[in-house]
């Protein structure tokens, strides 16, 4: 009896050794088959608080901002030859990736967002992401030589501008969702200059928060990844009812400027009701800069 339980005992034990070192190879896995080790690090970086003062910063890690990585690498001739995906909330190990790989020219492809899925990395110049949303967005490309073992700390770059809607009035108790539908801007990425690839038209859906029909202060913020330096936005907000489809209301706004790793920020209201606080200072240009968003106020 006492050596089925000693036997016994070793098994659980062999099982628990087991699991927990799966677990840590899972952090650690690499991808290639090559002879030299590439070790890519997403380093934190420095990280202003926008919203309450711009010469506040405080350096964050890459999953204070971002859900998911995405690396792949790319040999001479186009073919992706090491990939791996990372979601923040499986445990350590994110922001570092490993490849296996061997002497050779490569490009290396990073993207981290927040969306539902992970972004699809066909070649460099391609990203998609999920159902075509865009989420607060980072990316990196590099064209590299490799010749032995390499580390490398990278800093990712913003590559989204955010459209961000402040209404000064309560929103009406029949309005469930807001839809935006926007075109002008891409929801597909071109990693090698970091702007994007084609013209979309992108759609989507805030839910009104039970707080927005007593508010007078309510926000809603959209992105898009801009063909260039500066781009316009051309942008309707329709007001929908219960069922998510009956349209009780609707504004457009022709031209919106949108600048990479900017916020556009437009004050006032959009809603047929005398129910509103109206701003009661005129049209303004506020830019307050740091070294990862900017942002651009309006009052309509």
């Amino acid at each position: 009896m006492k050596r089925f339980a000693y036997i016994l005992t070793l098994c659980i034990l062999t099982i628990t050794m087991t699991a927990c070192t799966r677990y840590e190879l899972q952090e650690e896995t690499v991808s290639g088959d090559g002879k030299n080790m590439l070790t890519v690090k997403v380093s934190p970086f420095e990280k202003s608080n926008f919203d309450v003062n711009p010469t506040s910063r405080a350096i964050v890690g890459i999953d204070e901002v971002c859900s998911r990585i995405n690396f792949a690498i790319f040999d001479s001739n186009g073919k992706k030859v090491a990939s791996t995906n990372q979601d923040g909330n499986t445990g350590n190990g994110f922001g570092t990736f490993k490849a296996a790989l061997n002497d050779g020219e490569y490009d290396i492809v990073i993207v981290a967002h927040s969306t539902g899925g992970n972004a699809t990395i066909s070649k460099p110049d391609s990203i998609r992401f999920t159902d075509n949303k865009v989420s607060d967005t980072f990316s990196y490309y590099e064209h590299i030589t490799l010749s032995g073992n390499l580390t490398k700390e990278i800093i990712l770059k913003r590559c989204v501008a955010m459209f961000r809607l402040q209404l000064t009035e309560r929103i009406p108790s029949n309005i469930k969702y807001l839809k935006f539908y926007y075109t002008g801007g891409s929801s597909t990425l071109d990693a090698k200059t970091g702007f994007g690839r084609v013209n979309s038209r992108q759609t989507e859906i805030r839910e009104v928060p039970e707080a927005a029909y007593t508010s007078y202060d309510n926000t809603f913020e959209i992105y898009t990844i801009p063909h260039s330096t500066n781009d316009e936005l051309k942008l309707t907000i329709s007001a929908l009812a219960a069922d998510g489809k009956s349209e009780l209301d609707e504004k457009t706004f022709d031209i919106i400027p949108v600048t990479q790793g900017q916020i556009t920020s437009y004050t006032g209201t959009i809603f047929n009701t005398n129910d509103y606080q109206s701003p009661s200072m005129p049209l303004n240009l506020d830019i307050k800069a740091d070294n990862n968003w900017t942002e651009k106020k309006y009052n309509f």
